[in-house]
């Protein structure tokens, strides 16, 4: 979290912490060169502003010189006689396409604008469309299979929504006890598989979702400490497992750290 977010001070509780400044501390040697030392200190400060503006580009320069100004590189007067106009205007027309297809790569949830005259044909209803060659049926079956395409894969993406049916008359059997089930299927075994089942949809609810906690109905279930126990050996080293347990400790802190960066 410190490493994330530089941004956040220091804080201390400790009334008598405090911290001795390296340039002016007591024990200062007499021949340091004060010139050298605001040099340093200048190009320190000039090293954050660089690196202050290469991460938020986003800030624009501010410039408080009224005197400050800059020449255009296409209207320079000391520019050549001999520069095509029109093959400049189309560079600069290249890179301003350039900047917009970059801005519309780089922020697609700006929808595109269009123009109210503009607009577009529908390649299977146009105008010039050749009927003798085209297959009404074999276009019909394409654009089903597209539509049919388009469903499986929005079910696909969202396997939360469940399964609809508007078909009063349809229905499902259940396999396990259809009329043309096998005499011969052992009950137990099946229970034994439907338990199975159970147990492992079980594990891979508690797999996905850690941080529901372990429910035990059993008022009698209990669980031994294994720090404490009766047969615990006396040779055991307390500050050793102290120890062990003040980075247990400290592995859990860093684990639930990194899953949770945002805290």
């Amino acid at each position: 979290t410190d490493y994330y977010h530089p941004e956040v001070g220091v804080e201390s509780v400790d009334s008598t912490s405090f911290g001795r400044n390296y340039f002016n501390r007591t024990s200062e040697d007499e021949d340091v060169d004060d010139e050298e030392r605001a040099m340093i200190l200048k190009e320190a400060a000039s090293l954050k502003k660089l690196a202050s503006d290469y991460l938020h580009p986003e800030d624009g320069i501010t410039s408080v010189d009224s005197c400050a100004f800059g020449r255009n590189y296409f209207t320079r007067p000391s520019g050549p006689d001999n520069c095509d106009v029109v093959e400049c205007e189309q560079i600069l027309a290249d890179a301003a396409a350039l900047k917009k297809s970059a801005a519309e790569y780089a922020h697609p949830e700006v929808k595109v604008e269009i123009d109210s005259t503009c607009f577009g044909r529908n390649y299977f209803d146009r105008s010039s469309i050749d009927y003798e060659d085209v297959d009404e049926d074999e276009c019909a079956a394409v654009l089903a299979d597209t539509l049919a395409l388009k469903k499986l894969a929005t079910d696909y993406y969202h396997p939360e929504i469940g399964v609809e049916s508007v078909d009063s008359t349809i229905f499902g059997r259940n396999y396990f006890d259809r009329y043309s089930e096998d005499e011969k299927v052992d009950d137990e075994e099946r229970v034994t598989l439907l338990a199975d089942a159970l147990a492992l949809k079980k594990l891979a609810t508690d797999y996905y979702h850690p941080e529901v906690g372990v429910e035990s109905v059993d008022s009698t279930s209990f669980g031994r400490n294994y720090f404490n126990r009766t047969s615990e050996d006396e040779d055991v080293d307390d500050e050793e497992r102290a120890m062990i347990l003040k980075e247990a400790a400290s592995l859990k802190k860093l684990a639930s750290d990194y899953l949770h960066p945002e805290d």
